[in-house]
């Protein structure tokens, strides 16, 4: 027996042969010599990426593409992402889309983000021997274009660079910004591994109501000032990690049932209008981002 991965070099072409005298499983021989080729897989290219899109681009499956400096996606311009494509982070780097980011993943063929140091997904890309990533390894995927569906995405180890709201900092590791129409789809995505102090899924407070998960478990962070109207939904937990502005002349509407919880610290200062749709069945809950009693 041989294992292609461990035995031949990758790209090699394998010929083998099968004397006539090997019984099959009915216990027949085969009478006269077998012979097939085959050829072992490749190495995964790595492609260094960064800057400002100067096109609309693929990124393709089978490759690694290294984030080592700072990646753009302009209004003008999209960024597909064939699905099982791995994406590594150097160090503080970051993806921002201000256009659209198409993932083709698929729920057995996620498309990956991660950190450089991550050999789980992509093996050692960076070639310094064993090593896994660790929270805070890069950035931030942020989105300027609300009007997005992120979906069958792994990403992990992000949340290096803070983000003054005006009212606290924040260290997002997928970060809705902007403002304007729009819903932000997250759906079977799995999102793990920031700081403690960071935030796997982070809205600013006036795209916040945009957000819509499925199959995804994890709060949606906020902070900063409104600078729209926005509705807070039911089915959702909305963690306070900086402190939150409604101005005057702002509605920030909090459905029924909806739990919101505080980092430490942390509070809402209400100029504006607060306006709870709660019932006496369904109340809206404010309370202690320990509290594991809600939410």
């Amino acid at each position: 027996l041989f294992d292609p991965s461990v035995d031949f070099a990758p790209n090699e072409t394998v010929t083998v042969t099968l004397s006539g005298d090997v019984e099959t499983l009915a216990g027949a021989k085969l009478g006269s010599d077998y012979v097939f080729t085959f050829q072992t897989a490749g190495s995964p290219t790595i492609i260094p990426v960064g800057g400002t899109l100067p096109a609309s681009t693929v990124w393709h499956s089978g490759n690694i593409y290294c984030v080592t400096n700072d990646v753009t996606v302009a209004a003008n311009r999209i960024l597909t992402i064939e699905a099982g494509t791995v994406v590594k982070f150097s160090s503080g780097r970051s993806l921002s889309v201000s256009g659209s980011l198409i993932l083709n993943s698929t729920s057995s063929q996620k498309v990956v983000f991660t950190s450089w140091r991550d050999d789980d997904y992509g093996g050692d890309s960076n070639a310094d021997g064993a090593s896994a990533g660790s929270p805070g390894d890069w950035a931030f995927i942020r989105f300027d274009n609300p009007a997005q569906v992120f979906h069958d995405a792994i990403v992990r180890y992000g949340g290096s660079s803070s983000f003054n709201t005006g009212n606290g900092f924040v260290y997002p590791m997928v970060w809705v910004s902007g403002s304007g129409a729009g819903t932000f789809t997250v759906s079977n995505c799995t999102l793990e591994f920031v700081p403690s102090y960071g935030q796997r899924l982070y809205a600013d407070v006036g795209v916040s109501g945009n957000v819509v998960l499925a199959n995804t478990t994890v709060p949606v962070a906020v902070g900063g000032t409104l600078n729209q109207d926005t509705v807070w939904h039911s089915g959702k937990v909305y963690l306070v990690s900086a402190f939150t502005t409604v101005p005057s002349g702002r509605t920030l509407t909090i459905e029924a049932g909806t739990v919101v919880k505080f980092s430490g610290g942390q509070g809402m200062i209400v100029a504006g209008t607060l306006n709870l749709q709660s019932t006496s069945s369904q109340k809206v809950v404010f309370t202690s981002w320990r509290d594991d009693d809600y939410g």
